[in-house]
This record gives C-alpha cells, structure tokens and sequence, in this order.
C-alpha cells in the first residue's frame, strides 16, 4: 500500500513537468531541424548567395514560425477559440509539410556522408549516412515537432479546463446580497 502510493506520487510530480518536458523536447527538435537546414542551405547556396547570412536566416525564421505557431496554437485552445486555433494549427501542418518536402532534397544533396564518430567513441568509427537515413532523420524530427505542438495544445486547453471547473461557486447575485440556499434564481428588484 505504502508503495503504491510512492508510485502514484510520482507520476503525479512526472505529470505536472509533462508541459516543461513537452516544451523542451519541442524546442530541441526545432533547435535540430534548424541546424541541420542552416548546413544544406549553406552548402546549396554557396556560390549562389554572397553570405551565409541567408542561409542560416532563413531556418531561424521557420523555426521560430513553428515555435510561435505551437504557442499561438496552445493558446487559443486555451481561450477556448478553436477556429483561431485549428487555423493556426493547419498554418503549422502546411509549415511542416514544407520541410518534409525539403528533407527529400536534402536528403539527395547529401547523398552519401560519412561522419566520423572517433572522437566521440574513442575507437575509429565511421558512420555513412545515406538519402534513406537522412530522410527518415528529417522526417522524425519535422512530424515529432508538430506532435509535440498538438500535444502542448491539448495539454494547456486540458489544464485550463480543470481550472475553470474547480472555481469556487459565488453565494452572491450580481447585486452583492447573497442568494438564497436552495434556490438558483436570482430575486429582482
């Protein structure tokens, strides 16, 4: 019994971090995806572009879209104007249908890379990457992010429910006398 109750305080304490984890975990995978475009950009448009300005700007400005749109998105469930929020969700599934088509050209620049994990494993290791793994790579960082969003947003809505239910009941009409107890009406003037 003693037990029991341990685990079920500690879920509970995990549960109340799950919006810090969700957030978190969303910013690394946005924090990821922005990196590795920086990289492709960068070496796509090197005889193109003058600087590597552009090519780094330009993933900072869709990852900052993706983060604002999961914010924007939790918050209006949150106040409850869903049609708000179902646009600004469509805005990030359209976002995250962008780079999914973006990780496919990625992934054919990158054909075949070798990265060398030596100095990271203390043994010679060299690992090739190829389109597939580069892709998929991509493609679970880019769908885990927008999860992650839809999840915070069903989290934040979930909490701000709870919260809105548990407010106490006034005992005071609109005029400030208190109301009669078993009644639900108010007495006019």
């Amino acid at each position: 019994m003693r037990m029991q109750s341990s685990i079920n305080q500690t879920i509970d304490k995990m549960v109340e971090l799950a919006p810090v984890v969700l957030f978190s975990m969303l910013f690394l995978t946005l924090f990821l995806t922005g990196y590795l475009q920086s990289h492709f950009y960068t070496s796509v448009f090197s005889s193109v572009l003058p600087t590597e300005y552009l090519a780094v700007l330009f993933p900072i400005v869709v990852q900052v879209l993706r983060l604002v749109t999961g914010f924007l998105s939790a918050s209006f469930f949150k106040k409850k104007r869903f049609v708000a929020g179902v646009v600004v969700f469509l805005f990030s599934i359209w976002l995250t249908m962008f780079e999914h088509h973006e990780a496919k050209s990625m992934g054919e620049y990158w054909v075949t890379m070798s990265v060398d994990l030596s100095t990271i494993t203390q043994v010679d290791t060299v690992v090739t990457l190829t389109k597939e793994v580069i892709t998929s790579m991509m493609h679970i960082l880019i769908w885990g992010a927008l999860f992650l969003e839809f999840f915070l947003a069903v989290w934040v809505s979930m909490k701000s429910n709870q919260a809105q239910n548990k407010k106490p009941q006034s005992v005071f009409s609109g005029n400030g006398a208190a109301k009669p107890k078993g009644s639900s009406q108010t007495a006019l003037p």
